[in-house]
């Protein structure tokens, strides 16, 4: 936890902080390999800590103790928040049933036309159903990097 204590405590701070790293990686002073390596480590740290419900129980009951307005660290407001999930299954309501059935079955037929308008020429071609020139979708490819702790 003490180089997660060195780390900058304002925005400024950090704004600066990136700044420094993006030229430390651009001018090539930092193992790169080792870099990815080490941000895959700490989210996966992270997101295990923070799934932990007895950790989260812990640092709700903390930050509650502050009252409604949140604990202050940094420059930063930490407050519990709440959302919250509908469930209209339980309902007896027909109505909401119906909606949803047919909401569920046009996201399929979306999928498949969607899957559909991916194999087109080219060219286009003419709609089997519609007789309108049709065009295949077009996309755009994103790169990422991908790492993968075995």
């Amino acid at each position: 936890m003490q180089s997660l204590e060195k780390l900058p405590i304002s925005r400024e701070g950090i704004a600066l902080f990136a700044e420094n790293m993006k030229a430390d990686i651009l001018e090539g002073r930092v193992d790169l390999k080792a870099l990815l390596y080490q941000k895959k480590v700490i989210e996966m740290a992270l997101e295990a800590v923070f799934k932990d419900e007895a950790v989260k129980k812990e640092c709700i009951d903390t930050i509650e103790q502050y009252g409604k307005q949140g604990a202050g660290y940094a420059g930063a407001k930490i407050e519990v928040s709440g959302r919250k999930e509908w469930d209209y299954t339980k309902t007896g309501d027909s109505k909401i049933e119906e909606l949803l059935s047919r909401q569920e079955q046009i996201k399929k037929e979306v999928a498949t036309r969607q899957k559909f308008l991916q194999t087109i020429p080219s060219k286009g071609m003419a709609d089997p159903e519609t007789g309108e020139i049709i065009y295949p979708a077009s996309y755009k490819q994103n790169d990422f990097i991908k790492v993968t702790i075995k």
